[in-house]
């Protein structure tokens, strides 16, 4: 999948060039049962999110010096077999970066994280965190949490009675689920650290769906917007539609460009 949106864009980046370590990189992690392309891609259009990021001249003209590039991470994620769990998907993406040379040549990283990919970001910024690689963390300016199930979801629950993918159990909901306890006890102690020891980055900031997805609720809006540095945004869509802006002015497209820029 990867490869495939690689050849759809008229200038495909993997990661930044270690010459130029004023360029940035703006990663997209896509959740459970998504993929590198219809995850940020309306289906009756030829674009996608990662594209229009990639064209906006106002985000180009101001940073004509520091080019923004882009990396659309992908795993596998199934309904029914066996898929890697959260922290091994967090492995896999620290590894995709490294192999990248992402925290060598990029002065600024941002993650746009939807649903599950938002609980792999994270993992993978403690992960950087617990080692004491304050360098790249400087690095990691900001996480956009998409419609993140922080505290579980209850169709997390329902899939995982069919499926033997331990993603679906990753997420159950958090008062029964030690994995999201433990994850969320670890980011909390992250952000007081990040506060107490005078460092800035990186921030995070939530969007939820103001929609439901087959009259049910993915992801209500109290499991996805806890511990933001700004206020949640809600946006008019379902737990799909959240990550496929139809344009340049549709949310969260303008609150994650606000941000960055």
């Amino acid at each position: 999948p990867k490869e495939s949106w690689d050849r759809q864009i008229a200038n495909p980046i993997s990661a930044c060039t270690p010459s130029n370590e004023k360029n940035r990189l703006i990663v997209f992690v896509h959740g459970v049962l998504g993929d590198a392309t219809s995850t940020w891609r309306p289906s009756d259009q030829e674009t996608d999110w990662p594209s229009m990021l990639l064209s906006d001249s106002e985000l180009n003209s101001i940073n004509k010096k520091s080019p923004y590039e882009a990396l659309v991470f992908s795993y596998k994620t199934t309904l029914v077999s066996y898929s890697s769990n959260i922290t091994e998907v967090a492995v896999q993406l620290r590894a995709e970066l490294e192999k990248r040379k992402a925290f060598e040549g990029c002065e600024q990283i941002y993650f746009v994280a939807h649903s599950m990919g938002g609980l792999v970001t994270k993992r993978m910024i403690l992960s950087l965190a617990n080692e004491g690689e304050s360098d790249r963390l400087a690095r990691i300016r900001a996480l956009f949490l998409i419609g993140t199930p922080t505290y579980g979801s209850k169709l997390g629950s329902l899939a995982k009675m069919v499926s033997l993918n331990p993603q679906f159990q990753n997420m159950d909901p958090m008062d029964v689920n030690t994995y999201l306890q433990t994850l969320d006890h670890d980011w909390q102690t992250f952000l007081r650290n990040r506060n107490t020891e005078g460092r800035k980055f990186p921030l995070s900031f939530c969007a939820y769906e103001a929609s439901a997805t087959f009259f049910a609720w993915v992801v209500n809006r109290v499991s996805a917007a806890p511990n933001c540095d700004a206020t949640p945004l809600s946006v008019d869509k379902d737990h799909m539609g959240i990550v496929k802006p139809e344009s340049r002015n549709t949310e969260p497209y303008p609150m994650v460009k606000r941000h960055i820029l």
